[in-house]
């Protein structure tokens, strides 16, 4: 049975539309290398030669955020012009006083 990838699907979808920016959305705050160890390192803004690089580097499993980073520099030489990460879920809750 074919899988069809929901961030792959989002990066065509966007491209077809001629969207500006594509948001990916992920459990986490912020993209990492060296995701879980000691040396952990959050990015912040990149470019798609620096992506390519730690996506060449294997920082991203595939089950994981690899296929977001596949979308989203697909998304990007297909002429979007923006790739954003955003964090999906609600706000933390605040504790009644």
């Amino acid at each position: 049975m074919p899988v069809i990838d929901k961030d792959l699907s989002t990066a065509l979808l966007a491209r077809e539309i001629r969207a500006d920016v594509l948001v990916i959305t992920t459990g986490v705050e912020k993209v990492c290398i060296h995701f879980g160890k000691p040396n952990q390192q959050a990015l912040g803004q990149v470019n798609v030669a620096e992506m390519t690089r730690y996506m060449a580097e294997g920082h991203f499993p595939a089950g994981s955020m690899l296929p977001k980073i596949v979308a989203s520099l697909a998304f990007l030489r297909d002429g979007g012009k923006r790739g954003r990460h955003h964090l999906a879920g609600l706000p933390p809750r605040r504790t009644a006083r």
